[in-house]
């Protein structure tokens, strides 16, 4: 093998190195948006099951009244958690009420500080009856 074979297969070899440590960076931050977003689908969840919840307990609370943002923070119509990686997350819902009284209640989750590497936000929705 001569000294230019040498160096012709050092240079894929360096070639192919490098495209996997692209993937790995890539792989990495996929995982890491996936983590996100399975931690807000869980926080949202949890939001929708405490007004499913207070629909049941409660005669007309004040968190299930038609009004809300998803954009903005409105007094009973939004709430800070910490997910289990101890990111802050802002929860905030709408409640829109249709001709036969059923409520639909949408939930917008999302980090308080968003980066790259968190999902930025997230919507869920659901219907509700109060008894």
């Amino acid at each position: 093998m001569t000294l230019v074979e040498v160096i012709i297969a050092l240079m894929f070899l360096s070639v192919g190195v490098l495209a996997l440590a692209g993937t790995t960076v890539g792989t990495s931050r996929w995982r890491r948006l996936v983590t996100s977003r399975i931690e807000l689908t869980g926080i949202a969840e949890s939001k929708l099951e405490e007004l499913r919840q207070r629909a049941i307990d409660a005669t007309n609370p004040p968190e299930l009244a038609p009004g809300g943002s998803l954009v903005s923070s409105t007094a009973n119509y939004w709430d800070e958690v910490f997910s289990s990686t101890g990111t802050r997350v802002i929860r905030r819902w709408t409640v829109e009420v249709d001709a036969i009284g059923l409520r639909t209640v949408t939930v917008a989750v999302g980090p308080n500080q968003s980066d790259r590497w968190h999902v930025r936000s997230l919507r869920m929705a659901t219907k509700v009856v109060l008894r």
